[in-house]
């Protein structure tokens, strides 16, 4: 008599991010809500440590996977992970709640200070690390073109002239490129800098502790 061996199935493989997110595009249930729990903890963390609130974090939490149920077809798996393209929308979305509660404050008379209790009288100094995260996460949210131009003029120190050589563009071209380029970093500067240092440093620490799949490229947010 002859006995065969069964051998035993693997267990089923996580979806992960990517995967995920092509399922809320193809409009299949379940998908959002395993993300949901795979990063609820870390974005209302995060909200709460900028808003100091429970219940206001939990309600930009909500508005967050909101949106990213919206703009699923956005995300592009090839420019970065999904973590750092969901942390932009985290940040973009607690600062801008910060920011109207600071203004219904002051119409009210109330003091500043009774919304964001840990805002300090001076702003501390950022570690050398903490301002690596900083201009390498507003780098990362430019376009291709316009990140290389501004490595290539301002850390390998090349005129325009060839920098465009080596784009294979007109001089032109890479001009605009870098003073757009520009004009983000700006943007991103201005924002960046409501945040406490102790807000840069959660920040920094959060947008290092993901999967070793190389520098993230996420797409760019508009802030």
């Amino acid at each position: 008599m002859m006995v065969t061996s069964i051998e035993p199935t693997g267990a089923i493989r996580p979806r992960t991010d990517a995967e995920l997110i092509g399922d809320i595009c193809a409009e299949r249930t379940g998908a959002l809500e395993k993300l949901f729990h795979r990063y609820v903890r870390l974005v209302t963390g995060i909200a709460h440590r900028i808003l100091n609130d429970r219940a206001e974090a939990e309600d930009v939490t909500q508005e967050v996977f909101l949106e990213i149920y919206r703009k699923a077809h956005l995300y592009t798996p090839s420019r970065g992970s999904f973590r750092v393209w969901l942390l932009q929308y985290v940040y973009h979305r607690t600062l801008r709640r910060k920011a109207v509660l600071q203004r219904r404050a002051a119409y009210r008379g109330e003091p500043i200070e009774t919304v964001d209790e840990r805002t300090p009288a001076r702003r501390q100094r950022l570690t050398q690390d903490e301002c690596r995260w900083i201009l390498h996460t507003a780098l990362a949210q430019l376009p291709e073109r316009q990140r290389t131009t501004l490595e290539l003029t301002c850390f390998e120190d090349l005129p325009l002239r060839d920098v465009a050589a080596r784009l294979g563009v007109s001089v032109g071209c890479t001009r605009h490129d870098y003073y757009r380029g520009l004009a983000r970093l700006k943007q991103w500067a201005r924002l960046t800098d409501r945040l406490t240092a102790s807000e840069c440093r959660a920040a920094s620490r959060a947008g290092t502790t993901d999967d070793a799949t190389g520098p993230d490229r996420p797409p760019y947010v508009h802030i």
